[in-house]
């Protein structure tokens, strides 16, 4: 099935499979998806009490787990968007895109791949993450990590500015970055005594 240019439901007990999210779409999960695929412009939201198991995020989609929610072996592809709130439970993801870790939510056995960023906010947790070589780990202050392990060639910063881009690479910058274009699937992170200037976004 698919969802475009609207919301559909799957309520508690009810299950959706091989779910297509287009874009304009969105998929609220308080059930359980399974295989779900959210495409650029697409939304996958899991609430409190539901799942998604086996999913993949796309360039410019973007998948929200809510407090309360949780998301198993969910592939985050160059240019596809993770975004956790307060309570949420991630389980083994594979990002190549990018991923942000909220306050108090665990993320377990994330795999970092080449190109991915990890944003371990503050108060969020990490256990088990690894990085492969080209990928990158955010330590902000306040967060917690065990059990990291960084290949030869994974980067851990915590400080400067972080761009991943759509096609698969990131950017790193010590303290200051400058006249430098994103597109609509590009994120830019400005850390800690991090400076951007002249961005087109």
């Amino acid at each position: 099935t698919s969802v475009g240019l609207g919301t559909e439901y799957v309520e508690a007990g009810g299950t959706a499979a091989e779910t297509d999210i287009l874009d304009g779409g969105i998929l609220v999960v308080r059930g359980l998806a399974t295989s779900a695929a959210v495409e650029a412009g697409g939304q996958l939201k899991v609430s409190a009490g539901g799942s998604s198991e086996a999913g993949t995020v796309r360039a410019g989609g973007t998948a929200y787990v809510l407090n309360g929610g949780v998301a198993e072996h969910l592939l985050v592809q160059a240019g596809g968007t993770l975004i956790t709130c307060a309570g949420a439970i991630i389980v083994a993801p594979t990002v190549l895109g990018y991923e942000v870790v909220g306050a108090n939510d665990p993320t377990v056995s994330a795999h970092v791949r080449s190109g991915g960023v990890l944003d371990v906010q503050s108060g969020g947790e990490a256990d088990g993450t690894i990085v492969d070589s080209g990928g990158v780990l955010v330590v902000q202050p306040g967060s917690v990590l065990t059990g990291t392990v960084v290949a030869p060639g994974g980067v851990v910063v915590s400080a400067g500015v972080v761009v991943a881009r759509a096609a698969g690479t990131v950017q790193t910058y010590t303290d200051a970055a400058s006249a430098m274009a994103l597109s609509a699937a590009d994120t830019a992170l400005v850390l800690q005594s991090g400076t951007a200037t002249g961005l087109v976004v």
